[in-house]
């Protein structure tokens, strides 16, 4: 079993490291200095703890069990999240989010049809998650240098692209600069 927690004062502990030990756990914690390393998990754990139901204290293992078990089935097959549509994850999971959002989109077409006055923005339709989520999305092949064209201009800041051929008033001169950028550094 592992554990993942932040880099708080009790979870780096030397007492929590010998608990864990004698349990047989493994520790794994988030990088230093990164608050938001594993946000899905970081979101998971608040989530959790701040459930209407939540106790202060387990009275055993099993109760602890019992409850996770009770907590992680609303979690994945009843309750509705915002990042994902207010599907159930369990639904997208599943590949049931075309067969949930047609009865939705049925649903805001009966209510459009017997109130259109309601929908001041037209017939509504339901929103759809994201095609794809990543923790550290997955970046173009670095294939050598980089370019970068910076714009460095004197007396005012401001941002151009392309450079304007005519500069008004108090800018005295702007310098266009290609630079190219090793990514070896």
């Amino acid at each position: 079993m592992t554990i993942h927690a932040d880099r708080g004062a009790v979870q780096t502990s030397r007492e929590l490291a010998d608990l864990y030990q004698a349990l047989g756990a493994r520790r794994s914690h988030s990088r230093p200095h990164v608050s938001d390393d594993n946000p899905y998990s970081e979101a998971h754990f608040k989530t959790l703890k701040y459930t209407h139901d939540y106790p202060d204290r387990f009275a055993s293992y099993d109760e602890a069990h019992t409850f996770c078990a009770r907590f992680i089935d609303g979690y994945n097959h009843h309750h509705r999240h915002s990042g994902i549509a207010f599907l159930a994850p369990a639904d997208v999971h599943y590949g049931r989010t075309e067969a949930v959002l047609s009865v939705r989109t049925a649903a805001l077409h009966a209510a459009y049809a017997a109130h259109p006055e309601r929908f001041v923005h037209g017939r509504p339709t339901p929103h759809r998650p994201a095609a794809a989520v990543y923790i550290n999305p997955p970046g173009r092949p670095e294939r050598g240098p980089r370019e970068y064209e910076v714009h460095v201009l004197t007396d005012r800041c401001i941002a151009m692209d392309p450079p304007s051929e005519h500069l008004s008033g108090e800018i005295s001169h702007s310098l266009n600069l290609i630079s190219t950028v090793s990514q070896s550094h």
